[in-house]
């Protein structure tokens, strides 16, 4: 999509980056949902956008660290449950020991959700309680770019939703979560390729065609 000529201009907005879009010149929408856009509208769907990309980067880096690390909850030290839980989305349903802690976090979310406010602020921008920028030696007020920043939080963001997503998607198709996802990546290309052929017969599991290479 090219450059607006109205009076927001989506193309000088943090998030335009090659090779998908030049800063002032176009971006990359074939959607066309920022097409005519206000600026009110626009900073409703980055606050949408930055809220899910970060939530999705904690998501990603839960479903790899859970396949080796558990850990036991603070309050309770005597239970396996976190052990016993399925890794993967799987953890997160109704049987598996660990969903009442997922409902636990979701309530911690919300409490922040109604106590933190980026009003009068860039979207997404609660500030830095914890002085992270403080203490990775950046000055953004001095020659530090935050729009650089900016674009290395969206696009980590934008990678991590489409990650997220095919994870799920990939263990709800295989039952792998997303570790032995890729250690079975070799044969699951070829099963998937035997079923696209319109085989003749039964197409073995995942199993037979790592056994066969």
């Amino acid at each position: 999509t090219t450059a607006a000529t109205g009076n927001f201009d989506m193309s000088i907005q943090v998030g335009v980056c090659a090779p998908c879009g030049e800063l002032g010149v176009s971006y990359w929408d074939p959607a066309g949902l920022a097409s005519d856009i206000d600026a009110d509208t626009f900073r409703q769907y980055r606050k949408a956008e930055l809220k899910h990309g970060r939530i999705c980067m904690l998501g990603v880096v839960g479903l790899i660290t859970q396949h080796t690390w558990r850990f036991k909850p603070l309050f309770d030290q005597n239970t396996d449950n976190f052990q016993l839980s399925p890794s993967g989305i799987g953890a997160a349903s109704p049987e598996a020991p660990s969903a009442a802690y997922l409902g636990l976090i979701i309530l911690i979310a919300g409490l922040i959700e109604l106590n933190t406010s980026d009003d009068g602020r860039e979207p997404g921008d609660f500030g830095d309680p914890l002085r992270f920028a403080q203490a990775y030696g950046l000055d953004f007020d001095g020659g530090d770019d935050i729009a650089q920043w900016k674009n290395f939080e969206l696009n980590h963001g934008r990678l991590a939703m489409i990650g997220f997503l095919g994870a799920v998607m990939a263990e709800c198709a295989t039952g792998l979560d997303a570790v032995d996802q890729w250690r079975w990546f070799g044969p699951a290309v070829r099963r998937t390729t035997a079923l696209i052929l319109f085989p003749q017969g039964a197409v073995g599991d995942l199993e037979s065609f790592r056994m066969s290479t």
